[in-house]
């Protein structure tokens, strides 16, 4: 693969000359097509440049800076946009002059503005290419990019390095944010457990580009993610029991992928490790069973490989008041999300994959000594599969449609995901949804949404899931809007009649919302200073809306309960609070939102009110928010939150749900035997900060911060599960251990203090230095609350060449050491070196050579810092990457 990325990128420059020999032939006379076409085509090109490659990149290296650095890079922009402008206007007025030209001396000299037009300053050879295919091709249009890679792992002070790689890649390593992975503990590397991103990657997007009327897209993707495979079914056995396998592979990590494994019996697993393939087939591997230790050979098995490079092709119809479109292959964002009160379709955080990818895993019965285990939809596999991006992998298949004519709305679609490992005529799950909604009178509507799934074992029905509601809503224009809906779903599991002894699963409820939100107390401006919105929400026990997900926007964001300068980006703020909205619970909610003086003070106070169905108290959470701006140079913070929960129950955790471990949405909390009667389990944060610049070339930032929110990272990763119940139905009861090494209720408080210096002697050259001292020692890199101390530094070299190194020195308990070996509390100090050199050798194309392992923000990055890593990591990488 290294080499046909090599020979594709070879020959796109190599091609690239035939842009110069366009100046030894005869200028023609442009039509009003071509001239219009050519304009078009400038505008589009400069469109995507602009707002897409300078908008990435300087949220990049913005994003952790503050923002009198940011003078010089709008500058730049502007006067890009500048050139580009006058380049543009150059080429059309030369255009317009070709029919003029007649002596040599004209053609030549028009001939250079053409050149001018179209090659500007810094621009490669390559993007000219692809710039006369595009004009060449309209309303056709090409781009992409592509990564070639090499790395060398040295390994840290507690391991061995892969030396020479070309290939080692796994967001699963990397998800510390995202999930809470006990291999931070117990992994072969723990704290320092990262992904590599070493990986080759060549993307070709082809798309048509009309305003109206059919357009195709196709995207290919070559790299380790578009080689996979997987081996035969098999039965492994043991003098102590059996279990059916298929391995899945896939090229990135050259191994299988890690799972669990009920034995055919149903009263043990098997955990099956990443095992390595060489040769085509798997090395052989022995495991143990969990609680029995019945060990299994796994023998040698050889892989059947696949490659799939087609990431995304559709056919899409557009006019005025309709749009239509089918998509083969096409990526999560193609689930339809509904716009009604409860969300009924598509409601899922920022982090997770949309519902519509969710699998339909079927019951399996056991021996009638054991009974039978329920089949669940599962978000397994659609999570897991991602690339070092973070791009879920799990394609979706399927139509949509809109329909919006006057007061008229009718949109929908209908889908079923599609894994790495699925063939393509196979069919697991296909959900749907379609929304309709007709404005009254102007300012009223009334609408409906219904949304199904439907779950196959094998080629029987097994599991299916139908929600309608039918909502309403009055609104003002800019001042006032109330909406409600009423909804009721059925759901059934282990439906397939062709197993009498599986006992079928039945559930129906009713969901109800009202909400009401106004803008209030209007400035000068016409903007509102005051902003109320208050809603009450209802959701039997027995409600499930199987293609929304609302266990994780029902709760807090970890990284919104601190104080932090950095902006968030819009697309995760509406996640930082938690609207507490889930199955089997009652919710009253309000908001209320300030924004006074020329938002000199901005204040947001949020409480919700979350009870059972049975009326029985989950939480009440409140929160209160300021931001201050008494001068223009100085801005001051403060938070508190308070979360109220019940005393606490024997034996059972106040904080941490089966919710977080399993999939099984069931709303219960997990077992924890160090948890007393009749405790106390509120936790509170009450924090504020400073930032100041008091010239231009220095700033300062200060955060204190006193909590006793000790979340759920790393104290959830000290897990286990046995047997809920001994009956007919098999389920995993989990349970917590080893809590009083880190907190249990009454918790107690601790303090967290901050302090940063930025220090920027000119535009070029960018320093940070930053301290933070965090009483809870178990606190970990996912955020800058671990203990430590730093400097970042960053020089812009030239316009081309950039350089930036990082340096922290951190404080955090081995968590390993004292739950395992009992030991005492081990606080010790790491540190970690990471240096990056970056040079723009053509616009738009970059070499990269980077030593060490830090944070680098991506799109699913809702933090502004991070330390993957403790320790330093030996490890070199080198990137050669672009764009066209």
């Amino acid at each position: 693969m290294k080499r046909a990325i090599s020979l594709m990128v070879l020959v796109t420059f190599i091609s690239s000359q035939s842009a110069y020999a366009q100046m030894s032939q005869p200028i023609s006379t442009p039509t009003n097509y071509e001239i219009g076409r050519d304009k078009a085509m400038i505008d589009a090109l400069f469109e995507a440049e602009y707002k897409q490659t300078e908008a990435e990149k300087r949220e990049d290296r913005l994003k952790t800076l503050k923002g009198p650095m940011a003078g010089k890079r709008e500058r730049q922009i502007i006067e890009k946009y500048r050139v580009q402008q006058e380049a543009a206007r150059d080429l059309r007025m030369a255009e317009l002059m070709a029919s003029k030209v007649g002596s040599p001396e004209e053609e030549s000299k028009l001939r250079k503005i053409r050149m001018k037009g179209r090659i500007p300053k810094n621009a490669d050879l390559g993007g000219v290419l692809v710039r006369d295919i595009n004009e060449k091709i309209y309303p056709f249009k090409i781009s992409g990019e592509y990564q070639l890679a090499w790395g060398y792992d040295g390994g840290d002070v507690n391991r061995e390095g892969d030396r020479g790689i070309w290939k080692k890649a796994d967001w699963n390593e990397a998800n510390l944010v995202y999930a809470l992975d006990n291999q931070y503990v117990f992994g072969r590397d723990r704290e320092n457990t990262y992904d590599r991103r070493i990986y080759d990657k060549f993307r070709l997007k082809i798309e048509s580009v009309r305003e109206t009327g059919f357009n195709v897209l196709s995207e290919i993707v070559v790299d380790p993610w578009s080689f996979v495979g997987k081996t035969d079914y098999i039965m492994v056995t043991s003098p102590g029991g059996q279990f059916p396998m298929q391995l899945r592979y896939w090229s990135n990590t050259q191994r299988t992928i890690d799972e669990r494994i009920w034995l055919s019996s149903g009263n043990d697993f098997v955990n099956i490790p990443q095992i390595e393939v060489h040769n085509g087939s798997t090395l052989p591997q022995a495991v143990v069973s969990r609680w029995n230790n019945i060990v299994f050979d796994i023998p040698r098995m050889e892989i059947n490989r696949d490659f799939r490079p087609l990431r995304k092709w559709e056919l899409n119809y557009k006019e005025e008041y309709l749009k239509f479109k089918i998509f083969p292959f096409a990526d999560h964002d193609h689930s339809y999300t509904s716009d009604d009160p409860l969300v009924l379709s598509n409601n899922h955080t920022y982090w997770e994959a949309s519902p519509w990818l969710n699998r339909w895993d079927a019951g399996i019965y056991y021996p009638p000594a054991v009974g039978y285990r329920r089949g669940a939809w599962r978000d397994d596999i659609a999570f897991e599969s991602r690339d070092s991006d973070f791009n879920f992998l799990t394609l979706l298949r399927g139509l949509s449609f809109e329909l919006d004519y006057n007061d008229t709305y009718a949109g929908g679609a209908i889908g079923t995901p599609l894994t790495l490992w699925q063939d393509f005529d196979s069919i697991n799950s296909l959900p749907g949804a379609v929304r309709i909604k007709q404005n009254l009178f102007g300012d009223y509507y009334v609408g409906t949404t219904y949304a199904f799934n439907y779950g196959f074992d094998q080629e029987y029905l097994d599991a299916l899931n139908h929600v309608i509601g039918i909502d309403a809503g009055y609104e003002i224009p800019d001042l006032f809007n109330v909406r409600g809906e009423f909804a009721r779903s059925t759901d059934r599991l282990d439906w397939n009649g062709h197993d009498p002894r599986m006992e079928r699963t039945k559930s129906e409820g009713n969901a109800f919302r009202i909400e009401a939100k106004g803008d209030f107390m209007k400035d000068v401006t016409g903007e509102p200073t005051l902003k109320v919105q208050t809603d009450y929400t209802f959701m039997d026990t027995g409600f499930r809306a199987r293609l929304s997900n609302y266990r994780n926007t029902r709760k807090d964001e970890f990284w919104g309960k601190h104080i932090n300068f950095n902006p968030v980006s819009p697309n995760f703020d509406p996640f930082r609070i938690g609207n507490g909205v889930d199955t089997g619970r009652n919710v009253y909610h309000i908001r209320l939102e300030n924004i006074l003086f020329a938002e000199k003070f901005t204040s947001l106070f949020d409480a919700r009110f979350v009870r059972g169905s049975d009326g029985s108290k989950i939480e009440n959470v409140y929160r209160e928010e300021f931001t201050m701006k008494p001068i223009g140079n100085l801005v001051g913070k403060f938070l508190f939150r308070y979360q109220d929960l019940p005393e606490t129950q024997l034996n059972v955790d106040p904080y941490i749900l089966e919710d977080y471990i399993s999939s099984d949405n069931t709303g219960d909390y997990v077992v924890n035997d160090d948890i007393a009667e009749g405790e106390d389990a509120d936790v509170w944060t009450c924090s504020f900060g400073l930032h100041y610049d008091p010239i231009n070339w220095l700033g300062l930032e200060g955060i204190y911060e006193r909590t006793n929110d000790y979340e759920v990272f790393p104290q959830l990763t000290l897990n286990d599960a046995g047997f809920r119940n001994i009956g007919d139905i098999r389920e995993l009861n989990h349970f917590i251990y080893n809590q009083p090494l880190i907190a249990i209720p009454p918790y107690d408080d601790y303090d967290i203090f901050k302090a940063r210096i930025y220090y920027t002697p000119m535009d070029s050259v960018r320093i940070k230095l930053e301290y933070v001292l965090n009483e809870f020692k178990h606190a970990t890199g996912r955020d800058d609350n671990i203990s430590h101390y730093g400097v970042e530094a960053d020089f812009d070299i030239t316009e081309n060449l950039r350089t930036s190194f990082k340096f922290t020195r951190s404080q955090v308990v081995d968590l390993f050491m004292q739950s395992e070996r009992n030991t005492d509390v081990p606080f010790n100090h790491h540190n970690n070196i990471f240096a990056q050199m970056e040079y723009d050798f053509f616009e738009d194309h970059t070499f990269v050579v980077q030593f060490g392992e830090f944070f680098i923000p991506t799109k699913y990055s809702a933090v502004h810092w991070m330390l993957n890593t403790i320790d330093t990591q030996r490890i070199v990488r080198i990137y050669l990457k672009g764009r066209f």
